[in-house]
């Protein structure tokens, strides 16, 4: 596991030639976290995330990588594993908009925090310059992420309310039948921040499942969201795809 600890150096007295894999031991023992390496890759995500929040993807090309797949291919299931919180689940597209998740290895406890990038206005025009919302901060329980995006995800779909008015709605007041107003899908985004001590430096998009029986508006709305997203050469794709035996 990356967070076994490991030594560098001459093997201890009576371990040699005897096949364990004990790595030799070091005057310093170190986490592949607390490597030079790994330092060095933590920074450059920090400023890549710092780039991307200022709105410089719009005329640079910046790496990510995207998670894509058909809608029901296991994108959830891959994204709980990978970033081990709860994502929306139910029957059909769950998720309806971007979805960036960043982990963070530089805590001394887990926690979560939740914000919004608006990028593009109700109506679909871009605004000048993205705008990010802290909607939720310093989450600590696990089992309460996967509400917090469910209300973080009513909240960019509900542009005419107040993001506000999600914050204290349960699941089932979000699951009901949805404002005429409400757009089915969105290109703002979902910020998903992690920190956990036990993890990984990380980040990824979670991008709305490609459908076929929707209307065509749908349809050519998400292709052209997942389009956006992946077409960009420093772009690593992940794509998921279910196991179904055919």
């Amino acid at each position: 596991m990356l967070g076994r600890r490991f030594t560098r150096g001459r093997g201890k007295k009576g371990n040699e030639g005897n096949g364990s894999s004990t790595l030799p031991d070091s005057p310093t023992d170190r986490t592949l976290f607390e490597t030079s390496y790994a330092r060095r890759c933590k920074e450059l995500m920090d400023l890549n995330k710092d780039l991307a929040a200022l709105g410089a993807g719009s005329f640079l090309d910046l790496p990510r990588l995207a998670v894509i797949g058909s809608q029901s291919a296991g994108k959830s299931s891959l994204v709980e594993a990978v970033s081990g919180i709860s994502v929306p689940r139910e029957s059909g597209t769950c998720t309806r908009c971007p979805m960036e998740c960043s982990m963070s290895t530089s805590a001394k406890s887990w926690s979560c925090s939740i914000s919004l990038q608006i990028s593009d206005n109700a109506d679909g025009t871009p605004l000048a310059a993205p705008q990010t919302i802290s909607f939720v901060s310093d989450l600590t329980d696990k089992s309460h992420v996967g509400l917090w995006l469910i209300r973080t995800q009513a909240a960019i779909l509900n542009r005419h309310l107040p993001y506000g008015d999600f914050k204290t709605k349960s699941e089932v007041e979000l699951k009901k039948a949805p404002d005429p107003k409400s757009l089915p899908f969105s290109k703002n985004m979902v910020l998903i921040e992690v920190k956990d001590p036990d993890s990984t430096d990380l980040s990824f998009i979670d991008l709305p499942g490609l459908i076929q029986n929707s209307a065509l508006n749908d349809i050519a709305l998400i292709q052209n969201l997942v389009e956006s997203h992946i077409e960009g050469e420093n772009t690593l794709i992940l794509a998921t795809i279910p196991m179904t035996g055919e």
